[in-house]
């Protein structure tokens, strides 16, 4: 093929076309790319999502487990407790029945006392213990006379608490007024 000689003009419009034709190719490679890029974008955004998901889940299972193992060396702790302070209870207040050790809410408590407190709630226990062997079945004792007045057994009248105005305080009726 023979050199073709080109005019400015000419030359002018062939780099113009050129041009342009690799603008529009430019561009519609360059819109390409960013939906492309809004399309990874999103993907990362719903990746990133799952991921924080995934380890604030995973979190939560390790406390559980945490705190559920903790919970399972509680309870066996206070089983071991709970034999160890019944057993203590029994031999300090022999006088209990088996009607006391039956009531959960009571073991519960006393499983649930402080090591200080328990000591002295047996303490306690163990002095009540004390001279209890025999029950008495008698009736209670006839008061001799009320807080006023009241008689005795003799059948003699007594005025008690400092005369009968003891609880009256020497109280007087206001005056009541007429009106018109």
């Amino acid at each position: 093929m023979a050199d073709k000689t080109y005019t400015e003009e000419e030359h002018l419009a062939v780099l113009e076309a050129r041009v342009n034709r690799e603008t529009a190719d430019l561009t519609a490679e360059l819109d390409q790319l960013k939906s492309d890029k809004a399309e990874l974008e999103t993907k990362l955004d719903v990746e990133t999502a799952a991921k924080v998901a995934a380890e604030q889940k995973a979190t939560q299972s390790e406390e559980a487990f945490a705190a559920f193992k903790t919970d399972i060396a509680d309870r066996e702790a206070a089983a071991a407790k709970k034999d160890e302070r019944l057993t203590k209870v029994r031999e300090s207040a022999k006088h209990l029945d088996e009607k006391f050790f039956e009531d959960e809410k009571r073991i519960e408590r006393i499983v649930a006392m402080s090591d200080e407190n328990f000591e002295g709630y047996v303490s306690d226990l163990a002095s009540t213990s004390v001279g209890t062997t025999t029950t008495t079945t008698t009736t209670p004792a006839v008061p001799r006379e009320t807080a006023m007045k009241g008689k005795s057994a003799g059948g003699e009248e007594k005025v008690a608490a400092a005369g009968a105005s003891f609880l009256l305080r020497q109280f007087v009726a206001p005056a009541t007024t007429k009106e018109g």
